[in-house]
């Protein structure tokens, strides 16, 4: 129970509370999880209209770009509206609306993630390649500020966007890795 905030008989706190409290903290924790979660819905979305400006792939893969842009937009109106209308969602199915907020998040970062890893496969040591990747540190930075209430939401999120990256480092090897 190393890490976790424990009682004097070593069972969590939260879950010697009473259940309607527990309830009452879960919906609140969820509403700021989501309400955090908006400034950073379109960054996916404005990452890959960047792309689109200052790097090679319009011209060497644009159907990828292209591709990513799209669903990057979709998933991050998704998302925004999925805060916005939190409240009537929570209340009329809290369980989907909890699940719904973790999938979408779950995708962004598994999605950057992808297109990351791919982009440093077909650019390898190319500036554009180094962007994606700069582009996934800042995005795990700010993932670090608005998921810090939920632990394993973060630790997911991360491990979803930097391992598909260091794997592909790792297997392109030398000065590209």
């Amino acid at each position: 129970m190393r890490g976790r905030v424990t009682g004097i008989d070593n069972e969590p706190k939260a879950t010697r509370l009473l259940p309607s409290f527990q309830e009452k903290l879960s919906e609140e924790t969820d509403r700021a999880l989501a309400q955090l979660s908006l400034p950073g819905a379109f960054m996916y979305f404005g990452l890959c209209v960047v792309n689109l400006f200052s790097s090679a792939y319009p011209l060497d893969h644009p159907s990828l770009l292209y591709a990513m842009t799209v669903f990057t937009f979709a998933l991050g109106a998704a998302r925004t509206a999925l805060a916005w209308r939190f409240d009537r969602f929570h209340r009329w199915n809290p369980r989907l609306t909890q699940r719904l907020f973790v999938a979408g998040t779950l995708a962004a970062g598994c999605s950057w993630g992808l297109f990351a890893s791919l982009t440093l496969l077909l650019y390898r040591g190319a500036w554009t390649g180094s962007l994606a990747l700069m582009c996934t540190i800042g995005i795990c930075a700010f993932a670090t500020t608005s998921l810090y209430s939920n632990l394993w939401l973060h630790r997911a999120y991360s491990a979803l966007m930097i391992v598909p990256c260091v794997i592909v480092c790792g297997i392109l090897g030398g000065p590209e890795g």
